[in-house]
């Protein structure tokens, strides 16, 4: 946990000069949070030490809870590393019209009702449409302060702003797929509902003998499989 750096009051006997006393070096004063880390805190911190891509933040994040490194709440509640990620995960959206990456949870199937999720286009609740939006979401979920803390990487920022030096080829394919899903239901050529064995099935269709087998393609096709499954729920 960060905890508050102690500041000296002991005066030198001696009286210091002004002058000396403005030119001395100074690390920049830093605030000292409190509570549960929002997702919005976690994004800004973790984003200098992985290499300025929000996707590799989404992935130290998931993995550190599935591990039990850093504790996920819902609801100030303590969720289960057990439940990621067949009932939850972790995972950034790219907003398309400003291009913000945004964190959030992947409710997935099993994990019950009363778990907000969001749908990657509602910004703000509104009364009237009830659509499932981004601040109460971030309202509902965050990060125990103590484990991320405790967790939090070390050593300098690997990249300080700008765009990232490195790309997660994985996540650009996973959106390309997504825009391939849209395209797909509004053809109504998807099944209802989308199930990852059958998109193991259809993929190792068209590897022929080259398909690793379903342990492995279930593996490696999970993650683009709960991205296209939250595009087909939100339709």
């Amino acid at each position: 946990m960060a905890t508050k750096g102690a500041r000296s009051k002991t005066k030198s006997s001696a009286q210091s000069e002004p002058a000396s006393t403005a030119s001395a070096p100074s690390e920049p004063a830093t605030e000292t949070q409190s509570g549960p880390v929002t997702m919005t805190e976690a994004l800004e911190r973790l984003l200098p030490h992985c290499e300025g891509s929000p996707f590799k933040v989404a992935e130290w994040l998931d993995t550190k809870h599935r591990r039990g490194d850093v504790g996920l709440l819902g609801g100030g509640v303590a969720m289960s590393p057990s439940a990621n990620p067949a009932m939850l995960g972790i995972a950034v959206h790219v907003m398309p019209a400003t291009g913000k990456p945004v964190l959030y949870v992947q409710v997935r199937q099993g994990l019950g009702a009363g778990y907000p999720i969001w749908d990657c286009e509602t910004l703000i609740w509104d009364d009237n449409t009830k659509k499932p939006s981004l601040d109460k979401h971030h309202e509902f979920w965050a990060y125990d302060r103590t484990t991320f803390e405790q967790h939090f990487p070390g050593g300098e920022p690997k990249n300080r702003g700008g765009r990232p030096s490195k790309y997660n080829r994985e996540s650009i394919l996973i959106e390309g797929a997504v825009v391939a899903c849209e395209i797909a239901l509004e053809e109504g050529s998807l099944p209802q509902p989308l199930t990852l064995e059958w998109l193991c099935g259809e993929v190792e269709h068209r590897m022929l003998a080259g398909s690793p087998g379903p342990t492995l393609l279930k593996e490696v096709l999970s993650p683009l499989f709960w991205r296209l499954k939250d595009v087909q729920d939100r339709r």
